[in-house]
């Protein structure tokens, strides 16, 4: 259910993410270097999602930790 987001620090919560702001909201990067999650991440909870995290290792810490990441279909 991955989304790629216009933008990390100028997209549109009301637009690109879902409608109850309750939902569990996930925002990663490529690896640790990156930070733009964060940036994403509090544009969401300033729109009053409550439910807002970050997964610091970003999907190359998913994929070393052996979690399956689906591929968009070509």
């Amino acid at each position: 259910g991955a989304r790629l987001l216009t933008s990390s620090g100028s997209y549109d919560p009301a637009a690109e993410l879902p409608a109850d702001h309750s939902t569990a909201l996930v925002f990663y990067c490529g690896n640790t270097d990156c930070r733009a999650s964060d940036g994403a991440a509090e544009r969401a909870r300033e729109a009053g999602y409550t439910n807002v995290n970050v997964m610091r290792a970003g999907i190359a810490g998913w994929v070393e930790a052996g979690h399956r990441v689906d591929r968009p279909q070509s």
